[in-house]
């Protein structure tokens, strides 16, 4: 999971301009995560956001 939120957060960073300590907090308020495969001993987690909350942040 933390590897999903890294990639959300440097998404974030490069295309939105959002600082990556606001980004985390941005993503804590608005992130969907959650585990989309359980296969022993690997795990795939998703991280994603609604673009439209994006576009009324203003930072």
């Amino acid at each position: 999971m933390r590897i999903a939120f890294e990639k959300v957060i440097n998404w974030l960073e490069d295309d939105w301009k959002i600082p990556a300590p606001e980004a985390c907090m941005l993503l804590g308020q608005i992130a969907e995560a959650r585990c989309t495969q359980v296969v022993n001993p690997k795990y795939t987690y998703i991280c994603k956001t609604n673009k439209a909350v994006l576009v009324g942040y203003h930072g």
